[in-house]
């Protein structure tokens, strides 16, 4: 990592409501593979895919499960916060596919480092 980068991470507000701490935070879940994805409904959690993985490109947030996109918001407006457990993370926000706000819960696939 440059140093230009140290500094712009030091300078960067942390000002969890700015649309730029709000896409370096989705930028960190890029290419995180997931073990499955569900939405939080009134009436409960509901299973949306199994084996997939989240991807950000051009500041557009996607979940992939199963070659099929379930979920696509733009990066710099989307809430994100990671499980207590660190075994996955909630995303809320306005979900262009089914045009609505969304709360999705995509739990990471289970892998140890050797």
């Amino acid at each position: 990592m440059g140093i230009f980068t140290k500094l712009r991470k030091k300078l960067l507000a942390r000002n969890e409501d700015s649309s730029a701490y709000k896409l370096d935070k989705a930028k960190s879940f890029d290419s995180m593979k997931v073990k499955y994805v569900t939405e939080r409904t009134p009436g409960g959690e509901v299973v949306l895919g199994k084996t997939g993985y989240i991807n950000v490109i051009r500041d557009n947030l996607t979940v992939c499960c199963e070659a099929k996109v379930v979920f696509e918001c733009n990066a710099a407006e989307v809430i994100s916060s990671e499980l207590l457990s660190l075994g996955g993370v909630i995303f809320t926000g306005f979900d262009n596919i089914e045009n609505k706000e969304r709360t999705v819960v995509c739990y990471y696939e289970y892998y140890r480092k050797t």
